[in-house]
């Protein structure tokens, strides 16, 4: 019976050992390696108009079927090759950047969609505390926008987490916020996203984090009445050994309204958007 208690106090005192290990969470891309991503990209809408009796029934007259219901999927998948360290203590590399051609489905059927599918060859590199420098895009000028383009690109196939300066520990947390464009044909804004992840293990050198979204319109950007709103949650698994993301998925749902004051109606729906990412190291 004593030996039993004796082992139950060693559990438990190794238990509150591993919840009380602080960690220093740093993006590092090491030289010489091979980082191969996959990202499959999803998003649900549902859209439908409020508003005028008239317009609704000039709307439907047109022969469009309400609500509207659209499926999309994408697939953007890349490889970066790194070389050794630079004088400025830099990771050079090269990105090669996959995007499949979108899947769109439209209340059951499948739509014709122009060829979104690109092959990009992207040259740069990597700080220390993993920033991306963009020097040279394949058979492109590199123009601000571009660089713009390909950085966004590049931040969606790679997890861009901010960690926090200091160490943390099991049951910590912490936020980022950024910004991107509503995901919805029509809304020229801009919506806010805030990002609470939470330290929830740590096993076998992998840290898994929870994620907590929550979304908002920039009304800076939106025009009158427009809005969007929603939340949402998902798992990121970080290899402390590697310095880098392992795999991550979230799934966001949100609602939204858009006043078109000419046709005095508003369009208004739901929208879900769901990524599933892994990465490989060679």
């Amino acid at each position: 019976m004593k030996k039993i208690s004796c082992l139950a106090v060693l559990l438990i005192a190794a238990m509150q050992l591993n919840a009380q290990t602080s960690v220093l969470f740093r993006v590092k891309y090491l030289p010489y390696h091979t980082y191969s991503s996959t990202t499959k990209m999803g998003m649900n809408i549902e859209m439908d108009y409020d508003g005028d009796p008239q317009t609704l029934k000039q709307i439907k007259a047109s022969g469009a079927q309400l609500p509207i219901i659209m499926k999309v999927e994408t697939d953007l998948n890349s490889d970066v090759k790194t070389r050794a360290f630079n004088l400025n203590h830099e990771v050079p590399f090269t990105m090669s950047i996959q995007q499949s051609r979108p899947k769109l489905i439209v209340n059951g059927r499948a739509t014709p969609v122009p060829d979104g599918a690109s092959n990009q060859i992207v040259y740069g590199k990597y700080s220390q505390a993993g920033k991306v420098n963009i020097d040279a895009i394949q058979g492109k000028v590199l123009t601000d926008s571009a660089k713009s383009a390909v950085i966004g690109l590049i931040k969606t196939i790679q997890a861009n987490v901010e960690f926090p300066k200091l160490p943390i520990k099991v049951g910590d947390s912490f936020a980022q916020e950024s910004d991107m464009d509503v995901p919805i044909p029509g809304f020229n804004a801009k919506m806010l996203m805030k990002i609470t992840y939470k330290l929830l293990s740590i096993t076998n050198g992998k840290a898994t984090f929870n994620m907590d979204f929550v979304t908002t319109i920039d009304k800076k950007s939106a025009a009158a009445g427009m809005d969007i709103a929603g939340t949402g949650n998902g798992k990121f698994v970080y290899d402390i050994g590697a310095n880098c993301a392992e795999s991550m998925n979230e799934t966001i749902n949100m609602t939204y309204v858009r006043p078109m004051p000419q046709q005095n109606v508003s369009m208004k729906g739901k929208v879900q958007m769901t990524m599933e990412q892994q990465v490989v190291l060679k």
